[in-house]
């Protein structure tokens, strides 16, 4: 009888370990799991209080790409410009170009520069996040007071594969959420 239950204290203690073992195992795989797939937080200085969004439009298009001679000759790939259309819900409401610029359907324009970028969560096949300062309006409209344009939620426009010709051209599919702020 007394073999008997320090076996079963024995086989009690044995599975409790295997419990604990089994939750600290799951734990961690979690925790990596998250990690691995997180991005180093480009929202934090990507949020604005919702009252300084003036607009938040779907980018659907292309990143176009020009193949050049690199630094040591060889040929490479180098971002040009995007070409996208503007949706607001399904509505076709603008167009993204060169400069970047943006031109929303009621002819106000901006056009900004890059002032910061932050990985996305697939950067071999999605191009970064985007902090746009705006340096210039043209035009009146819905654009008016834009001084912050913000591109998220990427997929694709990373170009994959090797530029074999000095001048060939390329272009990446790409989806991304621009969001126009306002500064008070």
């Amino acid at each position: 009888m007394r073999r008997c239950r320090r076996i079963i204290i024995r086989f009690g203690k044995l599975m409790n370990f295997r419990f604990r073992l089994t939750s600290a195992i799951i734990v961690s795989a979690f925790l990596v799991a998250t990690q691995t797939y997180a991005v180093d937080d480009p929202r934090a200085a990507l949020r604005f209080p919702d009252d300084q969004i003036a607009l938040t439009l779907h980018a659907k298009g292309s990143q176009i790409y020009d193949c050049k001679a690199g630094g040591d000759g060889s040929p490479e790939w180098t971002f040009k410009a995007p070409e996208a259309d503007l949706f607001l819900g399904e509505e076709k409401v603008g167009h993204h170009f060169a400069g970047p610029s943006w031109e929303y359907r009621d002819g106000s324009r901006i056009t900004g520069k890059a002032v910061g970028k932050a990985d996305s969560a697939r950067p071999a096949q999605d191009i970064p996040w985007l902090r746009v300062s705006v340096q210039s309006h043209a035009g009146t409209g819905e654009l008016d007071g834009v001084s912050i344009v913000l591109r998220i939620n990427t997929e694709g426009g990373v170009l994959q594969g090797a530029c074999k010709d000095v001048g060939a051209q390329a272009n990446a599919p790409y989806e991304a959420d621009y969001v126009f702020v306002r500064r008070p």
